[in-house]
């Protein structure tokens, strides 16, 4: 299907209103970092990514589902249909949509844009009952800043929220594919993979820690450069020791009297699962 302008939010509230054969759980968003806003020129660009996807990249469309565009209308555009899974976030593009702002976020100044992307994941959310922790950030699951490090994942869930009644499930903690379990709790420490080595932002991170366990636990760390803050490098056998969540497997077992328990947690719920000892 060719890349189409949408004339506004209800048209694209009705663009995504035929069933679709994906079961639909998450929707990313991500910036397109290069072109920036200041290069965008309406329909070529988008015509120029879809070409740069198809030609370079040898996708079968551009990756992207939806994108918005930071002209002074906000244009909203049609682009991969939203029934096909979409080549935008590795191992996730089965059961998400990629939403895709034109503008590098690192840079220049997200405020304009960031509440017509809210509306849209918003109609999204909807459109296919996804709560809040089904918003997503590219970054969560790739070494890249996207969409932006002026653009904050806490700040967009609540500005996507405040627009609708939240659902059941929003006030539930989501525990995403990627994240910190320690003593039970999740930790909130940003965990994300850089140079393909998993890494967290160290002061949540040592601020949850039982103070017995800190002081056992040498570590190598680097500042970001994107965001200044200080990130602490993976130390798997610790990890793995104290409770890590890492893409979909749980690292943590533990023991009981003729028994060995397993415990598995997936987003909105903790399932135990029994085997021998």
């Amino acid at each position: 299907m060719a890349i189409k302008q949408l004339a506004n939010l209800d048209a694209l509230k009705q663009y995504i209103k035929p069933p679709s054969p994906r079961d639909i759980q998450e929707v990313v968003l991500h910036h397109t970092w290069s072109p920036t806003a200041a290069q965008y020129r309406g329909k070529p660009t988008w015509d120029a990514i879809r070409n740069y996807h198809m030609g370079t990249r040898g996708w079968s469309d551009i990756g992207y589902h939806v994108g918005i565009g930071p002209d002074a209308d906000l244009s909203l555009w049609a682009l991969r249909p939203y029934s096909r899974s979409g080549a935008h976030v590795l191992n996730r593009n089965a059961y998400s949509l990629g939403i895709a702002l034109i503008g590098n976020y690192d840079a220049e100044d997200p405020t304009g844009i960031l509440p017509t992307a809210a509306e849209v994941v918003r109609a999204l959310c909807d459109r296919f009952e996804i709560g809040a922790g089904g918003i997503r950030f590219h970054r969560e699951f790739a070494d890249k800043t996207c969409p932006g490090t002026r653009v904050g994942l806490t700040h967009f869930r609540r500005l996507v929220m405040g627009m609708q009644v939240p659902k059941a499930e929003d006030t539930q903690p989501n525990i995403p594919t990627l994240a910190v379990v320690l003593g039970g709790n999740i930790v909130p420490c940003e965990p994300r993979l850089v140079g393909g080595r998993l890494t967290v932002d160290a002061v949540p991170f040592f601020n949850a820690l039982d103070p017995e366990w800190a002081l056992g636990f040498e570590y190598p760390g680097f500042v970001h450069a994107d965001t200044g803050r200080m990130f602490i490098h993976e130390a798997a056998p610790w990890f793995k020791a104290h409770g890590w969540v890492i893409g979909g497997e749980v690292w943590r077992t533990e023991t009981l009297p003729g028994r060995l328990v397993i415990k598995r947690l997936y987003p909105q719920r903790v399932e135990w699962l029994e085997g021998g000892a």
